[in-house]
């Protein structure tokens, strides 16, 4: 297998650390960049065949940078990844695929090894025979499951849960993982879970990585004879690890006395203290809710502040005897105590008041270093898992309470529209009247579309007629789409009561977009190259938008010579941000 050039562009640092580790680990050479702008800048130099890019990033989010890298490099394989579902934004930019953030160290490797194996050129062409949606839903969905239990054979050396630690391909996915069609829940995996938690670095981890491709021990191991890791500390996180498969088991584990919505965060390391700081001090001026002005700052998404108020609002109630995140069930872990000095010993706590520490030092069970150890790694693991519920899947109502439920219980609200990205009420969420894009006059024979989309964001701005059942269908097709890209520098243009001309026309100003006719298909040698577009008066590319259009159409992708050109009036409306399906009276 060769090496290949792979560029990742991510603001988190931590995140490249640990890709890049990964990925150099597989043997490719690797380039890290922080933000979009400093990416596309290194494109311009070099070749990369493959593209890693996160979404949401100062500057450039991850949809535009794959749009501009696409002009740089045509022929690269890019991958979209987010923590939230965005493949629709990258399969419209032309990303490859998309890879959720939640599975990506052990579904990236297979990935690229397949990349790889296909040698130079193939590109997504070779990867699989899907069409590119259909296999941006697939690994959106955790189609390509990780390995369970039962796949591994039990190992007796060093620890007898230790086979999840198995090897490289344990660890981060294998190719065997990337074929298996199931359904099956995906464990965070355990080296993932050291460095959330700051028991290593992402450099301790790849050193590790390197040492057991030459020794073939278990990374447990490893880990342990580096001196990086205590050994007494492994069965906790294991313990830990197994409630990680999904989002409600990262939050029913929740334990400790409760906390701040802010101290969580900075715990997490996904805020600053200088970015808390600014937005408790908007909090004091305006009298907002935190949570709502962390989402106003772009600092949280309405997904994680529902994910976290559950969490928070978990903290300090009662838990069963088996939360791994408990001082007692960490120190029967370790080996410090048995499970029958744990419960004499809250028997005792209950009729003193004193703390379970105190108790298990005044009988004689520990030692107080055993119990200044087990609180570190107490600490640390609930890190971890505060990174996995800000990183795993959608949160669902089922054992936890629900997103709103934690809301309403902490004094946070939420908004519809975190309710709006579960695929199973997709279609019920944004339900508006005002989305429309409608044909009146076609001498083309458009397809009819029957579901519309709208977005805007710090780059770009679309309204969009397609065909589709609701906005995760893997095979939707756009029909018309109107689109702005906001400059470099400035705000998105003023388009109220406005007529824009698509061509270069002494009476309109130039439209500062593209109106472009796909009819379902990927791609399009249709062009609009000649009209106008008018827009309402109280039309603004943030809020409320409508108006007409009026244009012609000239196919070159017809044999027909001379090439023809045809007549399209249409009409839209739309609330920004929103997407809904066609309203029964549609045309």
């Amino acid at each position: 297998m060769r090496a290949l050039d792979v560029l990742i562009i991510d603001d988190n640092e931590s995140t490249r650390d640990l890709l890049r580790t990964l990925l150099e680990f597989e043997g490719h050479s690797v380039c890290c960049c922080e933000n979009g702008v400093s990416g596309l800048d290194l494109m311009k130099e070099r070749r990369f065949e493959i593209i890693i890019t996160d979404y949401l990033m100062p500057m450039m989010k991850g949809d535009e940078v794959t749009r501009q890298a696409r002009r740089f490099c045509p022929d690269s394989f890019i991958i979209g990844c987010s923590i939230d579902a965005r493949a629709l934004q990258f399969a419209n930019a032309g990303a490859d695929t998309f890879l959720n953030k939640e599975h990506i160290l052990q579904q990236l490797p297979p990935l690229i090894r397949e990349r790889e194996a296909h040698g130079e050129g193939t590109c997504a062409r070779a990867f699989l025979s899907y069409p590119r949606k259909n296999k941006i839903f697939m690994e959106k969905h955790d189609i390509m499951g990780s390995r369970s239990s039962s796949d591994c054979p039990p190992r007796d050396a060093f620890n007898p849960r230790s086979h999840w630690l198995q090897e490289p391909s344990v660890a981060f996915g294998s190719a065997k993982e990337s074929s298996m069609l199931t359904q099956k829940p995906s464990r965070r995996p355990f080296g993932q879970i050291l460095v959330d938690g700051g028991f290593l670095t992402t450099s301790d981890l790849g050193r590790a990585l390197e040492e057991q491709k030459q020794s073939n021990e278990l990374l447990g191991q490893v880990l342990v004879r580096m001196g990086v890791l205590e050994a007494t500390d492994i069965n906790a996180v294991l313990a830990v690890q197994e409630r990680l498969d999904d989002i409600n088991g990262a939050v029913k584990i929740a334990a400790g006395v409760r906390q701040m919505l802010g101290a969580l965060l900075l715990q997490a390391g996904h805020i600053t203290e200088e970015e808390l700081g600014q937005a408790l001090g908007e909090q004091q001026r305006t009298g907002g809710k935190l949570g709502e002005i962390l989402v106003r700052r772009g600092l949280l998404t309405e997904q994680q502040l529902d994910r976290l108020l559950d969490f928070q609002r978990n903290q300090q109630t009662s838990k069963p005897a088996s939360n791994p995140l408990r001082l007692g069930e960490i120190l029967i872990s370790s080996g410090y105590i048995t499970r029958q000095q744990l419960d004499a010993a809250l028997l005792k706590q209950t009729r003193s008041g004193k703390k379970l520490g105190e108790v298990l030092v005044e009988e004689g069970y520990v030692k107080p270093q055993h119990i200044t150890h087990a609180i570190r790694v107490q600490h640390m693991l609930m890190t971890s898992v505060l990174v996995a519920v800000l990183s795993l899947g959608t949160l669902t109502a089922c054992g936890s309470g629900g997103g709103q439920t934690g809301a309403v219980a902490t004094g946070e609200s939420t908004t519809a529209a975190a309710a709006a990205v579960s695929p199973s009420n997709a279609g019920e969420a944004a339900q508006n009247t005002t989305d429309n894009f409608t044909v009146s006059y076609d001498e083309y024979g458009l397809l009819k579309a029957n579901f519309f989309y709208s977005t805007c964001n710090d780059s770009f701005w679309s309204i969009q007629a397609d065909i589709a059942e609701n906005v995760w269908d893997p095979n939707f097709k756009t029909v018309l789409r109107i689109d702005i890209q906001k400059p470099a520098a400035g705000d998105m243009p003023v388009v109220g009561g406005k007529t824009f001309a698509i061509e270069d026309n002494a009476q309109y100003e130039k439209f500062p977009g593209s109106f472009l006719v796909f009819n379902g298909q990927q791609s399009t040698l249709r062009k609009v190259e000649s009209g106008t577009i008018s827009f309402s008066q109280d039309s603004t590319l943030s809020g409320d938008v409508s108006g007409s259009y009026d244009v012609m159409l000239t196919d070159y992708d017809s044999t027909i010579s001379p090439t023809p050109h045809y007549h399209l009036m249409g009409t839209f409306s739309f609330k920004v941000g929103t997407y809904n399906s066609a309203p029964a009276a549609a045309s």
